[in-house]
C-alpha cells in the first residue's frame, strides 16, 4: 500500500488480498474511536480520480504487505 497521508493509504489489491486485509482489521484497531474504511473503486471510477497537489497514486502493480 502507498501512504497518501498519515492514516490514508491507496493501493491495488485483488479480491484475495482485500479479503486478507479485512481479516486483519482487528489488529489495527486500538481504541473505540478507531475505524478502518476499505473503499474499492471500479475501473470506470478510477479513471475519473482528480488529484490536486503533490500526491500521486501508486503504479498499478502487485503490492505485498510486509
Amino acid at each position: 500500500m502507498y501512504r497518501i497521508q498519515k492514516s490514508v493509504f491507496a493501493g491495488y489489491l485483488n479480491l484475495e488480498k482485500r479479503i486478507e486485509l479485512v481479516d486483519k482489521f482487528e489488529l489495527y484497531i486500538s481504541s473505540d474511536n478507531d475505524n478502518i474504511v476499505l473503499i474499492p473503486i471500479c475501473k470506470t471510477c478510477e479513471d475519473s480520480i482528480i488529484i490536486e497537489g503533490f500526491t500521486e497514486l501508486p503504479e498499478k502493480k502487485d503490492f505485498e504487505f510486509v
